[in-house]
């Protein structure tokens, strides 16, 4: 076993990294508010696994001893002995810092702690802990499982140790990285999202239909999957969120157009709906 990891939330985000920690050899404590929240997420990932042993993927064994990597627990005092630490709960700054605070409050002085934000600034949720030179932003793709990639994100009080650490982490999680500057939206999502709003400003004003947005983009940039469904994937509850919180530093180029701002009012969120941008008329 590499190391004891325990990653706090068991959402989507947080299902799929202890999914990968556990494949990659750590032992994996996932947190959750309920019994029901944990219970959920463990079916969750053994589903995923046997998903990924049907595609050969992992193999039947892999899967095995990945699950004996894996528990789940309500209690947080249970991860005061892991090395590594990763809050990924619902991306709202004032949540997040409660969480941080807690964390910090029963792990080890040494142990690396990290936020799994896709666009929220690592130097403000800092300002939670009390070592916040220990503290780093490591952003996760999803689905995690399979994306090979993720973002080290150095807020202002990170030190030179914990960023070692983190690529160090990387490297045994056999992910690659890029590293980003602290600016909201890092590199994926502010690229990401400006395509995203600019494909519904584009279907907004008629230029093209959904359908050929994502055609476009797959066959002429090579993308595996177009904006408007990749949209509809991630909920556009999601997506109005990012660009909100993007646009507070990056300006008006981030705002929600008018779609997507019309379909969350609607509750038209994508996948999760059953109905999203891709099912846009004009």
């Amino acid at each position: 076993m590499k190391g004891k990891a325990a990653v706090i939330g068991t959402g989507i985000m947080g299902q799929g990294i202890a999914q990968t920690l556990s494949e990659k050899g750590f032992g994996v404590i996932m947190v959750g508010r309920s019994r029901e929240s944990v219970d959920k997420a463990l079916e969750a990932v053994s589903a995923s696994r046997k998903m990924a042993v049907r595609r050969k993927l992992i193999t039947p064994e892999e899967a095995a001893t990945s699950d004996n990597h894996l528990t789940g627990t309500m209690q947080l005092a249970s991860i005061s002995e892991c090395q590594i630490i990763i809050e990924a709960v619902v991306e709202d700054g004032e949540i997040k810092k409660a969480k941080l605070a807690e964390i910090e409050s029963v792990v080890a002085g040494s142990a690396l702690i990290a936020t799994n934000t896709s666009a929220l600034k690592i130097s403000d949720l800092a300002q939670a802990l009390a070592k916040p030179e220990r503290f780093i932003g490591l952003h996760f793709m999803n689905p995690a499982p399979t994306s090979n990639l993720v973002e080290i994100i150095r807020g202002a009080a990170t030190s030179d140790e914990t960023f070692e650490g983190a690529k160090k982490f990387c490297k045994e999680m056999e992910r690659q990285f890029v590293v980003s500057a602290d600016h909201a939206g890092f590199i994926v999502n502010r690229l990401l999202m400006v395509m995203i709003n600019e494909a519904a400003r584009m279907m907004e004003d008629g230029t093209a239909t959904p359908q050929d947005i994502d055609k476009a983009m797959r066959l002429g940039c090579g993308h595996p999957m177009g904006p408007v469904s990749l949209a509809d994937f991630i909920g556009l509850d999601t997506i109005r969120h990012e660009l909100k919180t993007i646009s507070k530093e990056s300006g008006a180029l981030y705002a929600p157009v008018g779609l997507i701002e019309k379909l969350v009012k609607e509750g038209n969120l994508g996948r999760k709906s059953g109905k999203g941008l891709g099912a846009y008329k004009g």
